[in-house]
């Protein structure tokens, strides 16, 4: 997969910045160096926090909107530096899926930028920032929401439903040649997706 044409590929200090054309190099900077994932920030809310990644959303300028954004950051501690030599880093993989996805007409969540910061040739760490969609639920939170243990006929016929879109939205994924490796509920965000 390719980047996209409509994302710009620079350098900022020791930075690498792959960013949609409409998104200035400021405002990325601002994200990560005045924003970002400074832990005094009272705006910022970590949703995931690893030994190799942490998910955080808050506001931020992007496209001279105030909006709430979604930072992935990845590290890549010891020899998991050494794969990066050749291989994307996980943020822009995960970017060109994301732009592929939204290609085919998939409803995902949209890509603004990668930032990777590299310590010689070994990556040391890099930051995908993407769209918040977190006031989406997820899909055991939906499911748990909308379909208690106990079913009336009513609820039954509206779970059949449910089922059978989501049926419909995976066969029309593999027409479009689309495999999903790593398949889970909770990387399935009800938005309602379906086309």
């Amino acid at each position: 997969m390719k980047i996209p044409n409509y994302f710009v590929i620079e350098r900022y200090d020791n930075l690498k910045i792959i960013r949609r054309k409409s998104i200035s190099l400021a405002e990325l900077v601002s994200v990560i160096k005045l924003n970002g994932i400074r832990k005094e920030n009272l705006e910022v809310r970590l949703l995931k926090q690893g030994k190799r990644s942490s998910i955080y959303l808050f506001p931020a300028l992007i496209e001279g909107k105030k909006i709430n954004v979604c930072l992935k950051h990845y590290r890549f501690p010891g020899m998991n530096a050494l794969k990066n030599i050749f291989i994307p880093s996980r943020a822009l993989s995960s970017l060109k899926a994301a732009e592929n996805l939204r290609s085919l007409g998939v409803k995902t969540a949209k890509s603004f930028a990668v930032i990777e910061e590299r310590r010689g040739i070994f990556l040391k760490e890099s930051f995908l920032i993407m769209e918040d969609i977190s006031h989406f639920p997820s899909f055991p939170e939906y499911i748990e929401r909308n379909f208690p243990s106990s079913l009336s006929k009513d609820n039954l016929n509206q779970k059949r439903t449910f089922i059978e879109e989501f049926a419909r939205f995976l066969v029309n994924l593999h027409a479009k040649g689309i495999y999903q490796h790593d398949f889970k509920t909770t990387n399935i965000a009800y938005c309602p997706f379906f086309p």
